[in-house]
């Protein structure tokens, strides 16, 4: 199963489609409170496979994340849900042929 099934899951993952942060917070567990909710989070694999940069990306997402968020003000502009809806598989989710992405209007902060 690749990620992008494993992680819109209902049964794991209710309103996968939600963007719900805090499902990720304390110690979250699965609906069925059985099971941590951090062993079906694979985007970087599990198991013998894992990638061995993993560490470093989540600080590097952090770290880029922060500063974008600081320094810019970013609006999202004629974009919507139907621009990144998955509509097909071809070994990696995809998008519509029609979509242009997400895109974002930015400007400097005035600090």
């Amino acid at each position: 199963m690749d990620t992008w099934h494993m992680h819109h899951d209902e049964s794991i993952f209710p309103q996968s489609y939600t963007f719900i942060p805090e499902r990720w917070l304390g110690n979250p567990r699965a609906p069925n409170d059985k099971v941590r909710l951090k062993r079906y989070m694979t985007s970087f694999g599990k198991g013998s496979r894992i990638c061995l940069g993993m560490n470093l990306a989540h600080a590097e997402i952090v770290l880029v994340i922060a500063a974008v968020f600081r320094r810019f003000n970013l609006e999202i502009f004629e974009s919507s849900y139907e621009d990144v809806r998955i509509v097909r598989d071809v070994v990696a989710p995809d998008a519509s042929r029609d979509s242009k992405g997400v895109r974002a209007r930015v400007g400097l902060c005035h600090l």
